[in-house]
């Protein structure tokens, strides 16, 4: 071996060893800087929270942060109750350990009345329900159906006695629902219609319409070409509606009255014919007073159909001021104090756009 190659070798030699000198005293001045921190937190010297000190060279740059949660907690009930203290993942839940909140009734159907007697499915809407609660009537359970948390059905029969019963939903457990007041009522008395007034009319017009019978109520509505119209109450013999007769073509329609018992119910139909306008003329039925004298004045009411606002009422030749009440029902003056009358027998007419109507007699006396 050269004096060359020796030398190279020894110099490697050399570095190793300096190397691993340089290492062990970088290994000691960790561990000596970590003893002095500890001993320092021990000591009460340093500060109480003990941190490790670490070369920047031996951090991971990669490494993720840890997070530690609590254990989930979820409900395992569908009746709208709140836990009292929320259960671990998996835990056996008790009744007592859920709080339900009050049911509450908002309203019925129908609207808070039905007749004695009579079984009616009766829906109570609200919130809270649950498919365990109970209706009471004045107290007393009765068979219902849970629909949904907001509504149940049942099916009641109201014995004749109390004029008023009240209801309310009861859970199992917990506070009662608030208390809903329902009508005990009778049937109401069948309603007839016995007639209408006019019997014809002429398309295009709007009229008054006065349906007779008896028995009506308050409520009954008319029903025109299976059109409920808004009715008038009169008394309990008469209803009134206005017909608009525009747009409709001519033919024979029903007319009857819908009244509300505890089912509602119809009455027998009449029929209105309408008309062409040329296929009509006024039509005068009756006139009252029967009687005239002269040098006496006169209220004359005079009935008839299809008397148009706009036409003229003659005595003979002889033009009479009137007062339009309806296509049924005018009013005049006659003055027969003047010199104008004489004894005899005069001819009444309405004159109307189509022509005259027919003519009633009325005979004056000396």
């Amino acid at each position: 071996m050269s004096i060359k190659h020796h030398y190279l070798r020894h110099l490697a030699y050399s570095l190793l060893f300096l190397s691993g000198i340089l290492f062990l005293t970088s290994s000691c001045s960790v561990k000596e800087k970590t003893s002095e921190i500890i001993k320092e937190g021990l000591s009460g010297e340093g500060p109480q929270r003990t941190e490790l000190w670490v070369p920047d060279e031996y951090v991971s740059t990669t490494s993720e942060p840890q997070h530690f949660t609590e254990p989930s907690r979820e409900k395992t009930h569908t009746d709208g109750g709140e836990y009292t203290s929320p259960p671990e993942k998996n835990e056996q839940v008790s009744e007592k350990d859920i709080t339900y909140p009050a049911p509450q009734l908002h309203k019925m159907n129908p609207a808070n009345q039905i007749c004695y007697g009579i079984a009616t499915t009766i829906e109570l809407e609200g919130a809270h329900f649950r498919s365990d609660s109970s209706v009471l009537v004045e107290g007393k359970q009765v068979p219902s159906t849970f629909i949904s948390p907001s509504s149940i059905k049942l099916s009641l029969t109201l014995p004749d006695g109390a004029e008023y019963y009240k209801i309310q939903v009861v859970p199992p457990s917990g506070a009662t629902s608030n208390t809903l007041e329902l009508l005990g009522v009778y049937e109401h008395p069948a309603t007839q219609l016995d007639s209408i007034n006019p019997l014809k009319a002429f398309v295009g017009q709007r009229i008054t319409l006065h349906v007779h019978g008896n028995t009506f109520n308050k409520n009954d509505e008319i029903v025109f070409d299976g059109v409920t119209l808004p009715t008038t109450y009169i008394s309990s013999s008469e209803l009134n509606t206005q017909l608009d007769l525009r747009g409709k073509k001519p033919g024979s329609y029903d007319v009857w009255v819908k009244y509300a018992g505890c089912r509602m119910q119809k009455t027998t139909s009449v029929q209105i014919r309408l008309m062409e306008p040329e296929q009509l003329k006024p039509q005068l039925d009756r006139v009252l007073p029967l009687q005239y004298q002269l040098g006496k004045k006169y209220t004359l009411s005079i009935y008839g159909r299809l008397l148009p606002s706009n036409g003229q009422l003659l005595l003979d030749q002889t033009k009479l001021n009137f007062v339009y009440k309806s296509s049924t029902y005018i009013e005049a003056e006659l003055d027969l104090t003047t010199n104008t009358w004489k004894a005899g027998t005069y001819t009444l007419t309405f004159v109307g756009n189509n022509g005259p109507s027919n003519g009633l007699p009325i005979t004056i006396t000396p």
